[in-house]
């Protein structure tokens, strides 16, 4: 049933679907983002081996299904007594002018052809009794210049209807009495008042996704044209990039991940043929390891563009993301791609031009299929008939699934499980003191590096070798290993294993900080494990920012600065990727952690007028420590350079620590104001810079030190006079502004905290 040409809202429609991006826009690319770059991320080399790509199939006919999707949605909903507001529509129009870079590839994508499709689909799956038209969802934004860069689309769950573009009012936000409920989408009552019973909860549901697709932008190059080009013309069976590391005995007891189903509605997008027919073949392991013989590439000079990289890269987001749909545009060539995950497959559209006429019906229905996916998915991909809301006929329309397939993709597996040790190998363990452990790691030249966490099971280690000696004097001696000699295969106490198991801790100035389980094997069979940390460099940065932490970590060792600085036992280089890594003991918990875990354990006992500095929870001593580590370290002529909250560390013995130097300089030649910056950085997070924070309730006792900083003014204030005792020239000039600071912020005027009626 199409919609009647006298229809207010036929000229609109005509124009979505007829839609494409601006035909004359002048494209002129940016000469500093235009080269590709080998972008494979680290951790995309140890995705499981049930989760990798294992095949890349042509789907010729995507393109046109998506289109008939949008066509038999718009008949079925007109069919249904339903109608379109012309007058509601938003406004959308083209904003760029040029092209230059991937970021303006994306504004080109999304004004106004993927606002306009996004509304229309919102419209068509869940606002059908609603005049208004509701901007559901986020669409994918590139903010990064590069060659390449990801965005999603997500539920919109701040969700601000500008009800000035729909109902004429002035209001722009929900009304004060209109509030939604907790973990339900914001939406105005008059619209929650007219959807379906099914809609909230569905929409509750799609929020909880990590993302409902994704899309990829390029810069808009003829490399890039050339790259989306080629990947139409690979092989069938898809090489995936693995370590290529021998012998390394991987017999590992975790389960892999389990394999999440595909929704039964995409099986109307892909050809009619699908193999599961899978045969994985595991690596034979063997006393010794033989390392890879390919050294690390210069990642940027004389790359040639390689699709395989590229839809590595993409694969790993999305199995990341648990995605379905992957969309690649460089604002002239654009290829779909459906990920269906029993068989491991990538189904790539041919190219399609967004700047044809028709280019709005098919992404109509590529936001429809991306809706009818995730709903499947949510639910279980349970049959129509068994879903826990009212199955509406319009999710599928006409289209029909094969029961018969759908068994056939359903695998399954056992919940994720750590590396069972056995009784016997725990009694093999020796218990060794901590000084031959740290001699141990600190003298051999190579790390194995294992994933067992998430989506990544390691089907053959990294080998990485030594690039610097440990900045530990107690083991740094004249002949300690700076980089080992390399041989052609290694025994097992050649080097040791690290095992990552959980996900990052957090990422710094200079890498991504991994936890991970040493495993150390003597020749006797014996072995030894210690719970460290490994900090990886940026995989899409530059590496020297590592390098450089490293080289302070060194410097430090060498002028004797040791107090609240972490052990650290070495640089280590990838050898197939360049990556660099440091090993290093593990610090403990951040201060931000600190303030965030005490808060939790006391709840809403406390009212605060304001969050207590993450000082506040230390101890007198404690505070104490952190400014006697900076003391030696400004006396050493060294600026930190990133004084916050997760830098500073307190241990599992209560130590307080300073870490991540990346961005450290030595010797510093800065003034004394910076030097007083970086001091007053530090009070400030220890709550010394203010009026101490007055705590009602007996509850606070055993976490705030508040009540001690006034007794213990006389020693920050001594502190204070003797901080650049050991600074020459700098000491005279502010020793006596600090010290004044402190005696004004150390007088207390305390603010009343009213207990929680």
């Amino acid at each position: 049933m199409p919609l009647s040409k006298d229809d207010p809202f036929a000229p609109t429609l005509r124009k979505i679907l007829s839609g494409a991006c601006d035909p004359d826009i002048f494209i002129y690319p940016d000469e500093r983002f235009a080269v590709a770059k080998k972008n494979i991320p680290y951790e995309a080399r140890h995705v499981a081996d049930n989760l990798i790509l294992k095949h890349v199939r042509p789907a010729p006919l995507l393109a046109e299904k998506l289109a008939l999707l949008c066509d038999k949605s718009i008949d079925e909903f007109l069919a249904a007594g339903h109608t379109f507001d012309a007058s509601k529509f938003p406004y959308y129009e083209q904003v760029s002018t040029y092209i230059g870079t991937l970021n303006d590839v994306s504004r080109y994508y999304n004004n106004p052809i993927g606002y306009r499709c996004r509304s229309l689909a919102s419209k068509l799956m869940f606002f059908r009794n609603t005049p208004y038209w509701v901007p559901l969802l986020v669409g994918p934004s590139a903010w990064e210049n590069a060659f390449m860069a990801d965005a999603q689309v997500d539920i919109n769950d701040s969700l601000r209807m500008d009800l000035s573009l729909t109902a004429g009012s002035s209001e722009s936000n929900l009304p004060e009495d209109d509030t939604p409920v907790p973990g339900e989408i914001p939406l105005p009552k008059v619209i929650r008042e007219s959807l379906d019973d099914w809609v909230m909860p569905t929409l509750s549901k799609l929020n909880s996704l990590e993302a409902l697709a994704l899309w990829n932008f390029f810069a808009p190059t003829k490399q890039a044209e050339n790259l989306l080009k080629k990947m139409g013309d690979m092989d069938s069976n898809f090489e995936w990039e693995n370590p290529s590391t021998k012998g390394f005995p991987t017999t590992t007891t975790a389960t892999p991940p389990r394999v999440p189903l595909d929704a039964p509605f995409t099986s109307f997008l892909l050809p009619s043929k699908i193999s599961l027919k899978l045969k994985t073949t595991a690596p034979k392991a063997s006393k010794k390891i033989v390392p890879p013989t390919q050294k690390a590439e210069n990642r940027d000079i004389y790359y040639r563009p390689n699709p395989s990289h590229f839809l590595q890269t993409m694969w790993y987001w999305a199995v990341s993301k648990d995605s379905t749909f992957i969309v690649m545009n460089c604002g002239t060539f654009e290829r779909i791609g459906v990920r269906h995950r029993g068989s491991q497959t990538l189904y790539l559209s041919d190219i399609i031009d967004p700047r044809r006429e028709g280019y709005g019906r098919i992404h109509t229905g590529l936001v429809l299929a991306i809706l009818n996916d995730a709903i499947d998915r949510v639910w279980k991909v349970r049959p129509a008939s068994n879903y826990p809301v009212p199955r509406p006929e319009h999710m599928l329309g006409n289209l029909r699934i094969n029961p018969k397939a759908e068994k056939k993709r359903r695998r399954r597996a056992g919940p994720l499980k750590k590396r069972q040790i056995t009784t016997s190998q725990r009694e093999g363990y020796l218990v060794l003191d901590r000084q031959l452990i740290e001699h141990e790691i600190g003298k051999r030249g190579f790390l194995t590096l294992v994933f067992e966490t998430d989506i990544l099971r390691s089907s053959a280690p990294s080998f990485l070798h030594r690039l610097g000696p440990p900045c530990i004097a107690r083991l740094n001696q004249p002949n300690s290993i700076r980089s080992p000699i390399r041989k052609s295969e290694y025994n097992p106490e050649d080097y040791i294993t690290a095992i990552i198991r959980d996900p990052p801790l957090g990422m710094g100035a200079s890498g991504v900080v991994f936890r991970v389980s040493v495993e150390i094997q003597m020749r006797s069979g014996a072995t030894m494990t210690k719970e460290m940390v490994l900090k990886f460099s940026h995989w899409n940065t530059n590496l020297g920012e590592l390098y450089n932490e490293y080289a302070i970590y060194d410097r430090l060792m060498s002028r004797n600065v040791s107090k609240g600085i972490i052990d650290v036992y070495g640089l280590f280089e990838d050898l197939e990727t360049g990556a660099t890594a440091i090993l290093m003991d593990d610090a403990g918990k951040s201060l931000s952690q600190v303030r965030e875990e005490a808060l939790e354990e006391l709840g809403e006992g406390v009212k605060y007028e304001e969050i207590p500095p993450a000082g506040s929870f230390l101890t007198e001593a404690q505070r104490r420590e952190f400014l006697d580590i900076l003391k030696e370290l400004h006396a050493a002529r060294f600026i930190h350079g990133d004084i916050r909250r997760q830098n500073l560390m307190i241990d599992s013995a209560g130590n307080t620590k300073i870490i991540d130097f990346g961005r450290a300089t030595f010797p510093s030649a800065a003034t004394a104001d910076e030097y007083q910056e970086e001091l007053e950085e530090l009070l400030e997070i220890l709550g010394l810079e203010s009026t101490a924070v007055n705590l009602k309730g007996s509850q606070l006792a055993d976490h705030t030190a508040a009540s001690d900083i006034g007794g213990n003014k006389d020693h920050i204030t001594s502190l204070a006079k003797g901080y650049f005792a050991g600074i020459k020239g700098i000491g005279a000039i502010i020793g006596s502004i600090i010290t004044a600071s402190l005696q004004s912020l150390m007088t207390p005027e305390a603010s009343p905290i009213e207990e929680k009626a």
